[in-house]
Protein backbone atom coordinates (compact mmCIF):
# COMPACT_ATOMS: atom_id res chain seq x y z
CA UNK A 1 0.00 0.00 0.00
CA UNK A 2 1.64 3.21 -0.96
CA UNK A 3 0.87 5.62 2.27
CA UNK A 4 2.12 8.59 0.79
CA UNK A 5 -1.16 8.14 -1.79
CA UNK A 6 -3.47 7.36 1.16
CA UNK A 7 -2.52 10.43 3.02
CA UNK A 8 -2.62 12.17 0.29
CA UNK A 9 -6.58 11.38 -0.85
CA UNK A 10 -7.22 11.32 2.47
CA UNK A 11 -6.21 14.93 2.60
CA UNK A 12 -8.63 15.72 -0.09
CA UNK A 13 -11.38 13.94 1.15
CA UNK A 14 -11.82 15.68 4.42
CA UNK A 15 -10.54 18.84 3.19
CA UNK A 16 -13.00 18.83 0.33
CA UNK A 17 -15.63 17.09 2.11
CA UNK A 18 -15.57 19.96 4.81
CA UNK A 19 -16.04 22.50 1.78
CA UNK A 20 -18.61 20.60 0.43
CA UNK A 21 -20.66 20.19 3.96
CA UNK A 22 -20.36 23.86 4.48
CA UNK A 23 -21.79 24.85 0.82
CA UNK A 24 -24.25 22.11 1.11
CA UNK A 25 -25.25 21.80 4.37
CA UNK A 26 -24.41 24.77 6.92
CA UNK A 27 -25.05 27.78 4.17
CA UNK A 28 -28.30 26.31 3.51
CA UNK A 29 -28.84 26.11 7.63
CA UNK A 30 -27.65 29.37 8.04
CA UNK A 31 -30.08 31.15 5.62
CA UNK A 32 -33.24 29.50 6.70
CA UNK A 33 -32.08 30.56 10.14
CA UNK A 34 -34.38 33.87 11.75
CA UNK A 35 -31.76 36.15 14.02
CA UNK A 36 -29.19 37.70 12.40
CA UNK A 37 -26.77 37.36 15.50
CA UNK A 38 -27.53 33.39 15.15
CA UNK A 39 -26.37 33.17 12.42
CA UNK A 40 -23.38 34.84 12.17
CA UNK A 41 -22.49 33.00 15.40
CA UNK A 42 -23.39 29.26 13.97
CA UNK A 43 -21.28 30.62 11.29
CA UNK A 44 -18.44 31.80 13.16
CA UNK A 45 -18.18 28.28 15.31
CA UNK A 46 -18.16 26.14 12.50
CA UNK A 47 -15.54 28.29 10.65
CA UNK A 48 -13.16 28.33 12.97
CA UNK A 49 -13.17 24.56 14.03
CA UNK A 50 -12.87 24.24 9.93
CA UNK A 51 -10.18 26.49 9.57
CA UNK A 52 -8.12 24.88 11.65
CA UNK A 53 -8.94 21.70 10.11
CA UNK A 54 -8.52 22.82 6.43
CA UNK A 55 -5.32 24.34 6.86
CA UNK A 56 -3.74 20.84 8.33
CA UNK A 57 -5.87 19.43 5.54
CA UNK A 58 -4.09 21.90 2.48
CA UNK A 59 -0.34 21.36 3.71
CA UNK A 60 -0.64 17.86 3.74
CA UNK A 61 -1.71 17.47 0.57
CA UNK A 62 0.16 20.01 -0.44
CA UNK A 63 3.37 17.67 0.67
CA UNK A 64 2.02 14.98 -0.04
CA UNK A 65 1.24 15.73 -4.27
CA UNK A 66 4.84 17.39 -4.12
CA UNK A 67 6.03 13.53 -3.17
CA UNK A 68 3.85 12.21 -5.43
CA UNK A 69 5.25 14.27 -7.98
CA UNK A 70 8.91 14.23 -7.41
CA UNK A 71 8.85 10.37 -7.27
CA UNK A 72 6.71 10.32 -10.63
CA UNK A 73 9.50 12.04 -11.84
CA UNK A 74 8.70 15.60 -11.95
CA UNK A 75 7.42 17.36 -14.75
CA UNK A 76 8.76 13.95 -17.16
CA UNK A 77 6.53 11.85 -15.93
CA UNK A 78 3.60 13.62 -17.41
CA UNK A 79 1.93 14.04 -21.02
CA UNK A 80 0.77 17.48 -22.13
CA UNK A 81 -2.78 16.46 -21.14
CA UNK A 82 -1.71 15.75 -17.89
CA UNK A 83 0.12 18.37 -17.05
CA UNK A 84 -2.37 21.02 -17.78
CA UNK A 85 -4.86 19.12 -15.21
CA UNK A 86 -1.63 18.48 -12.94
CA UNK A 87 -1.64 22.84 -13.25
CA UNK A 88 -5.57 22.98 -12.46
CA UNK A 89 -4.74 21.12 -9.48
CA UNK A 90 -2.09 22.76 -8.11
CA UNK A 91 -3.50 26.39 -8.88
CA UNK A 92 -6.79 24.89 -6.52
CA UNK A 93 -4.40 23.93 -4.09
CA UNK A 94 -2.76 27.36 -3.82
CA UNK A 95 -6.28 29.40 -4.18
CA UNK A 96 -7.37 27.35 -1.17
CA UNK A 97 -3.70 27.83 -0.06
CA UNK A 98 -3.79 31.68 0.03
CA UNK A 99 -7.44 31.91 1.20
CA UNK A 100 -6.42 30.04 4.48
CA UNK A 101 -3.48 31.43 5.07
CA UNK A 102 -4.22 35.30 4.56
CA UNK A 103 -6.76 36.27 2.03
CA UNK A 104 -10.13 35.14 3.50
CA UNK A 105 -10.03 37.79 5.62
CA UNK A 106 -9.65 40.49 2.46
CA UNK A 107 -12.16 38.26 0.06
CA UNK A 108 -15.18 38.78 3.32
CA UNK A 109 -14.16 42.22 2.93
CA UNK A 110 -14.76 42.24 -0.59
CA UNK A 111 -17.96 40.46 -0.45
CA UNK A 112 -19.36 41.48 2.69
CA UNK A 113 -19.01 45.57 4.27
CA UNK A 114 -20.90 46.47 7.10
CA UNK A 115 -23.33 47.82 5.76
CA UNK A 116 -24.49 44.12 3.48
CA UNK A 117 -27.69 42.83 4.60
CA UNK A 118 -27.01 39.63 6.42
CA UNK A 119 -29.14 37.68 4.08
CA UNK A 120 -27.13 39.01 1.02
CA UNK A 121 -23.87 38.49 2.78
CA UNK A 122 -24.45 35.06 3.08
CA UNK A 123 -26.02 34.63 -0.17
CA UNK A 124 -22.79 35.93 -1.71
CA UNK A 125 -20.46 33.55 0.97
CA UNK A 126 -22.64 30.45 -0.45
CA UNK A 127 -21.97 31.78 -4.33
CA UNK A 128 -18.30 31.73 -3.80
CA UNK A 129 -18.53 28.41 -1.92
CA UNK A 130 -20.10 26.83 -4.28
CA UNK A 131 -17.65 28.47 -6.81
CA UNK A 132 -14.86 27.51 -4.80
CA UNK A 133 -16.10 23.51 -4.66
CA UNK A 134 -16.79 23.18 -8.55
CA UNK A 135 -13.12 24.30 -8.93
CA UNK A 136 -12.25 21.37 -6.58
CA UNK A 137 -14.90 19.10 -8.05
CA UNK A 138 -13.05 19.30 -11.36
CA UNK A 139 -9.57 19.37 -9.93
CA UNK A 140 -10.58 15.99 -8.10
CA UNK A 141 -12.10 14.12 -11.28
CA UNK A 142 -8.22 15.62 -12.88
CA UNK A 143 -7.07 12.95 -9.96
CA UNK A 144 -8.15 10.51 -11.47
CA UNK A 145 -6.06 7.92 -13.72
CA UNK A 146 -8.56 6.12 -15.72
Amino acid sequence: MDIILVLHVLGVVFWIGGVGFATMIIFPTIQSMDGSIEKARLFLGVEKRFSRLAKGYVVAVGITGLMLFLRRGGLEGFGSLSILMLGFKIFVWLVFFILLFGAEKHIMKALVSEHTDIKKAFRRMNIFHWFMLTLSGIAIIFGIEL
